[in-house]
Parts: C-alpha cells; structure tokens; sequence
C-alpha cells in the first residue's frame, strides 16, 4: 500500500489554487441548497430530514477531507445534484400525488459486503424475465443525504459517526417513493420487479422491511479478509480523486473496524428477527454457478402481484 499523503505531496497548482477554490466553490450548506435552487428553479425540497446531514457533510467536507480544487467542485456538483433530484421528485409528487399510492412490485433486495458479489448477482437477476434494476442504487439514497457512499469518497468523519446513529427508516421510504416515480414515468412494466443491490444495506434490514415487507432479501457471503483488501484499494483510489491526503493503512483499519459493524448488525438483526427470509448465497457459489443461483431465487421466489 501507498504511505500516507500530505498537502506538500500535493501537485503545486493544487496548493496554489486551494485558496481560490474555497473563496469561489463555497461547501457550506446554505450555498449548497441556494445553488440547488438556482439550477432546478425550484424551492421544496419536502421533508427537512436531510438538512442535518448535510450542514454535518458539509462542515466535515471543509474540515476534514482536505479536497483539493477539483475535488471541491466535485464535492458541490455533487451535493447539489442530489437536492437537485429531491426537489424535482417532490414537484412531480405535487402534479401527480396518486404516485405514493401506487403499487411496488415485490423487490428483490441484495445485500453483502463490498466486493461480495452482489453487482454481479443483480445484473443477472434484473435480466431475468420480469424482472429490473434502477440505473443506480445508491445514488437513490443520495438525496436524503443517507449514502455511505459519501465516506468512501470523502474523509468525513463528523458525518459517518452521524451516519453510524442514524435511523433511516425516512430515506429508504424516499426510495421507494422514488420507484414508484421510475415506475411511472419509465418504459418498464410496473408489475416487472426491481432488483435493488448496496453494500450498505446490509447493517439497514429494519429500514428496508419497514419500506418493502414483501421484499425478497438474498445475502451474499465473502471472507471479509479478502473482501477487505480489495476495498481499501478501491476506498484509497476513489479519495485520491478528491484529495491529496489519503492514509491507506488508517483506512485498512478503520474499514476492517466498520464492515465487522455492519456485518454484526445484520447478523443480530436476523438473530431477532427470524420471521425475516434470507437467501443466503455463498460467493464461491455465485462465482461458479452464477446461474444456477438465479435459476434457484427465481424458483423459490417468483414475482408477486404489486403491493
């Protein structure tokens, strides 16, 4: 792994730009929501869940995650983009309130690890006849500020011990919400099912069956040893895209620390919750046998009527 990086391992146009970039590419959370505003033209946002959050992401973003020029801009467009998002939804449910009233297709949730497989597994199911994925997962819960996504590319620890607490019952009710948009608004057959895949959905079981009681949750198991190693490569590479400081072997550590809790809390979860199904599907299964897999979900799982 790479040492640690400091500012003065920083390219000199990144140490000479930084102060310009702050004046002009402002992460305060005020100037967030105002640009959100200017580019949608609009002003409801709905429900204020997401304010604390992102006044959390935006101080840690100034704080703690030493983005250099590029990163900055990366950082605002992409803050801005998810309320961008949230504002136009909430317009839509406005013209069209009947939307949260329509049906969802039993989903299938995949949960897991990062590097577990489950992209792999979603791309095959969402293949299967009757059956889709939305154009990302993550990006979904973007606008209620609930993405852990956030922490991968950004060292902002105010807002992962903010996350780590967090109940987010709200911003997976967002999600669905945001299906029954897609659902809508989209070519697709609604009653075709949404196969919905995110490693931080794993430690969320609670949020996901309040939001989909029907859904079909199938987990996906790897040695995290080696789920691990890959990540921190994958963490380290996407920071470096937004920041000349990145410690590797901090991020070893505290990833190791913070996949053990998500683990745990599913474990836990499931422990207390036995009515809950799970298909559990072992990565050296899926990796040998990936249609023999979806052949035997889709067998005992076929899709249900709307719900």
């Amino acid at each position: 792994m790479d040492p640690a990086t400091t500012d003065e391992d920083a390219p000199l146009w990144h140490r000479l730009a930084r102060p310009l970039a702050a004046t002009f590419v402002g992460l305060e959370s005020h100037q967030v929501v105002t640009r959100a505003m200017r580019v949608s033209g609009l002003a409801d946002f709905g429900p204020m869940d997401f304010a604390e959050p992102l006044e959390i992401l935006c101080r840690s973003l100034e704080r703690d995650a030493h983005v250099h020029p590029v990163g900055r801009v990366r950082a605002r467009r992409r803050l801005v983009d998810a309320l961008v998002a949230r504002a136009r939804q909430e317009q839509l449910l406005e013209e069209r309130s009947a939307i949260v009233d329509a049906p969802v297709a039993t989903p299938i949730v995949i949960i897991g690890l990062p590097h577990a497989g489950g992209s792999l597994l979603r791309d095959r199911l969402a293949d299967e006849p009757g059956s889709r994925a939305p154009p990302t997962d993550h990006d979904l819960l973007a606008p209620s500020l609930a993405s852990m996504e956030f922490e991968v590319d950004w060292h902002v620890p105010a807002f992962a011990e903010w996350y780590d607490s967090a109940d987010l019952t709200h911003a997976y009710q967002r999600l669905r919400t945001t299906l029954q948009v897609l659902d809508g608004e989209g070519p697709s057959d609604p009653s075709d099912r949404w196969v919905i895949e995110g490693w931080q959905h794993v430690e969320q079981l609670g949020a996901i069956a309040n939001a989909f009681p029907d859904a079909v949750i199938v987990q996906v198991h790897r040695d995290p040893d080696a789920v691990l190693a890959e990540w921190v490569d994958t963490v380290a590479r996407r920071r470096r895209e937004s920041s000349d400081r990145v410690a590797p072997e901090q991020l070893a550590k505290y990833w190791e620390w913070r996949l053990d809790v998500m683990l745990a809390r599913a474990t836990h979860y499931r422990a207390e919750h036995p009515e809950l199904d799970v298909y559990d599907v072992a990565w050296d299964e899926l990796r040998d046998d990936a249609a023999g897999v979806v052949e035997r979900i889709s067998r005992d799982s076929p899709p249900r009527n709307p719900s």
